[in-house]
């Protein structure tokens, strides 16, 4: 997977991946033939096919492949454990939520169950839900962490200046969005 992580993530060069195990074979071909015999393996695999098997139930991958998609990475590691490489290269987004705001979250989330009807087997009352949390030492009052939130000028020292993130601002710029800057600063 890395060979083709690196490969298609690059910003430079055509963006092929390339695998020669259990594959067919594309060596020699145009582009334009690698593309046509790729969407023909989509449209096998969109069928049921098995990818990697010759015959009636299979299809053979194509040896080279052109990426011409987006990837999102998901991931609940802290973004000090994720590789430069990939965070260079993409637009990242970090969603750490600080304990005051999981504990609000865990409160709207409570309240939603909250009914009028307290006769029903599962019903509870707002007094049911602040009881809980102070019991659960989910007070607001028990939260002393300095919270900085992300604003354009606390991510952009957290980042450091790239070709890839000046690309991306550039292209920011052109999308024709009034806070073009304000995204820039925050995600490339």
């Amino acid at each position: 997977m890395n060979c083709i992580e690196n490969i298609s993530l690059d910003t430079s060069g055509d963006n092929t991946a390339e695998y020669l195990k259990q594959t067919q074979s594309m060596t020699g071909l145009s582009k334009s033939a690698i593309q046509e015999y790729s969407a023909e393996v989509d449209e096998e695999l969109s069928k049921g096919k098995i990818p990697g098997q010759k015959g009636k139930n299979g299809v053979l991958l194509p040896s080279k492949f052109y990426f011409t998609g987006s990837m999102i990475f998901i991931s609940n590691m802290p973004a000090s454990k994720i590789e430069d490489a990939i965070m260079s290269r993409s637009i990242f987004v970090d969603v750490h939520l600080a304990e005051q705001d999981v504990l609000k979250r865990i409160q709207t989330i409570l309240r939603l169950g909250i009914t009028e009807d307290t006769s029903a087997a599962e019903s509870y009352t707002l007094e049911d839900v602040e009881q809980v949390m102070e019991a659960l030492g989910g007070t607001q009052e028990s939260s002393n962490e300095k919270i900085t939130y992300m604003t354009p000028e606390y991510a952009r020292g957290s980042k450091k200046m790239t070709v890839r993130a000046g690309k991306l601002g550039l292209i920011m710029l052109k999308s024709g969005l009034s806070n073009w800057a304000r995204l820039a600063a925050l995600y490339a």
